[in-house]
């Protein structure tokens, strides 16, 4: 993950990162973007050391979590998601 922008008005977040998605293939650069955000909550204290990386995704009645590899937290409260590719 590289980074994170939050758009006021437009209730929209935008994560920048890489994703695996072919097998055997490097990592690409995805836009992973939130629309309809009602709320977004996010740590940053590497309780299990740094990481840029995603270990898991869940997802529950309109509210996204993303765990961390460092063991942190963001949780996501949107109506959607995209996620495309970043058009090069």
């Amino acid at each position: 993950m590289y980074s994170i922008a939050y758009t006021w008005q437009e209730h929209s977040l935008r994560i920048e990162l890489t994703a695996f998605i072919k097998n055997q293939q490097r990592a690409i650069p995805y836009i992973l973007q939130f629309n309809g955000v009602k709320g977004f909550e996010l740590s940053h204290e590497e309780p299990w050391g740094p990481s840029d990386c995603i270990n898991e995704v869940e997802y529950n009645n309109g509210e996204y979590k993303i765990k961390m590899q460092s063991g942190d937290i963001l949780l996501i409260k949107a109506d959607s998601y995209d996620f495309n590719p970043v058009q090069q």
